[in-house]
């Protein structure tokens, strides 16, 4: 009996070891890497993954199991910031690399706010090579339009960075005009699954034009 103890402990053992052994060699990627995760490894778009840390809370929401709202804010959260700072094909929350998501309870009963943190990668080398999104790009004029409307939707003055800057009619699309469309997009709730911004150049000549 103790001879047979000790062979099934012995065998324990090593399947245990063998378990830990492939957890460690099991690769990390995409939103299924941790905190553990290297992001060394991710970095250097458009092959990877942007080498700084996005994390985005958010809003207050009701949290059950049924009604995932925290979750979904926080999400929209985070992939707004990854699109104003990298761009359209960066945006994708299911490609965040050492993903991580945590919820606490809100100062209201039965609210949670939800912050979601990872690393803004690529989905597909080829489409982050592509420049701008979807579609042709916006020239010149086009850009002075969406510039237009978006400041007579209210928004006039951004922050980028640590300050804030006035949205001009320049019709040059860079980090001020990319952070308009990002603040019209939350303030307005706008459906911003696979948007582009001749997409929202549309909507906002629907609403303002």
């Amino acid at each position: 009996m103790c001879f047979r103890k000790v062979a099934e402990m012995q065998m324990s053992s090593k399947i245990l070891g063998a378990a830990v052994l492939v957890a460690v060699l099991l690769p990390l990627t995409g939103a299924q890497a941790q905190d553990t995760c290297d992001v060394q490894q991710y970095a250097g778009p458009p092959d990877g993954c942007h080498g700084e840390l996005i994390s985005a809370a958010g809003r207050l929401r009701p949290f059950e199991n049924a009604f995932p709202s925290a979750r979904v804010s926080a999400r929209k959260a985070w992939e707004r910031q990854a699109l104003t700072k990298f761009g359209e094909r960066f945006k994708q929350w299911s490609t965040a690399a050492c993903a991580k998501t945590e919820c606490v309870p809100g100062s209201i009963a039965g609210m949670k706010r939800c912050t979601y943190s990872g690393y803004a990668c690529s989905a597909n080398k080829q489409l982050a090579e592509d420049s701008g999104s979807s579609g042709e790009p916006l020239d010149a004029s086009e850009i002075r339009e969406l510039q237009r409307l978006l400041r007579r939707a209210g928004i006039k003055n951004v922050r980028v960075g640590r300050s804030r800057r006035i949205v001009k009619v320049d019709g040059e699309y860079g980090p001020v005009t990319a952070a308009a469309m990002a603040e019209y997009i939350e303030r307005y709730d706008v459906d911003d699954s696979d948007l582009s911004e001749r997409d929202l150049l549309g909507i906002l000549r629907k609403r303002y034009g």
